[in-house]
């Protein structure tokens, strides 16, 4: 919920809150139309990045077919900044999932991770953040659609990466909670993986501890 809701949450009645946030949700609709004709006005300066953010803001608005025309656009890319086209990549992967679309959803998340692959000056460090942050989402996405055997396969090739990690404090701070929280979410929905949950909880405890003892700068 963003700041200026909570805030008024907080003083509000619940049925006056009820009407603020719905005037607040239309604003961010108002907003949404307006940016999208904006680039639609200015196709040849919009960028990977603009296309992205309208996609994640249509996903995040539950309108999902409008997100994967954007992503789509992200994605297809080639020149955009690797980082933005594997971040639409996975918003596909997400996007697919939730419209029922699960082998074409599987199909976007792997194409995130073979990214760096295909990038001739992938650094990795890049290729072992991609591949963190396209798991995480990959195992997000499989559990929310009840699939544990799908969510066991994501993590344990998310284990199977941080093995031969060349840079763990990649999973420990905000990674490492956000592993933590699939840990927890594996072995509660998913009670034949106790021993992935397991894998998941080290490696947001190596993770952090290394995160906390790294040197900065």
């Amino acid at each position: 919920m963003p700041v200026e809701t909570q805030s008024l949450a907080a003083t509000l009645s619940a049925e006056d809150f009820a009407v603020v946030a719905s005037n607040l949700n239309a604003r961010q609709f108002v907003l949404l139309g307006q940016a999208e004709r904006l680039l639609n006005e200015n196709e040849t300066i919009a960028t990977a990045l603009d296309f992205f953010v309208v996609g994640t803001a249509h996903l995040q608005a539950g309108q999902t077919t409008q997100a994967l025309a954007w992503y789509d656009l992200a994605a297809d890319d080639t020149n955009a900044d690797p980082t933005v086209r594997g971040a639409a990549l996975r918003g596909l992967g997400a996007a697919h999932f939730q419209l029922g679309n699960v082998e074409v959803g599987r199909q976007r998340f792997q194409e995130a991770v073979d990214l760096p692959t295909v990038q001739p000056d992938a650094t990795p460090v890049f290729t072992e953040s991609s591949g963190i942050s396209t798991y995480l989402s990959w195992v997000e996405a499989e559990l929310s659609f009840g699939d544990c055997a799908g969510a066991v396969e994501s993590m344990q090739a998310l284990a199977d990466q941080a093995a031969s990690a060349t840079a763990p404090a990649l999973y420990g701070s905000s990674n490492g909670l956000r592993i933590l929280g699939l840990g927890a979410a594996l072995s509660s929905a998913c009670p034949g993986a106790s021993l992935q949950a397991n894998q998941l909880f080290q490696l947001a405890t190596v993770g952090n501890e290394t995160a906390q003892t790294t040197p900065s700068g």
